[in-house]
């Protein structure tokens, strides 16, 4: 076996590796994970983080986490 093979074998082996290392979706029957809190009672202190929040509240409703 060449070196050229060896290296070829090793990337693959490699890129298999960290592929399988990356994290995976939530299952279908918890399609919220970890997600617990719905955070309607937060503010955010300037309008992106108004934003991110409004964004998480409505993921979570679409998801079936929580309701309106």
């Amino acid at each position: 076996m060449t070196r050229a093979a060896r290296l070829r074998i090793a990337l693959a082996l490699g890129t298999a590796l960290a592929a399988s290392a990356c994290q995976t979706t939530a299952p279908v029957d918890r399609p919220c994970g970890v997600i617990t809190d719905s955070l309607l009672s937060v503010r955010g202190a300037t309008p992106a983080d108004t934003r991110r929040i409004d964004i998480h509240f409505e993921r979570g409703v679409a998801a079936g986490c929580w309701r309106r």
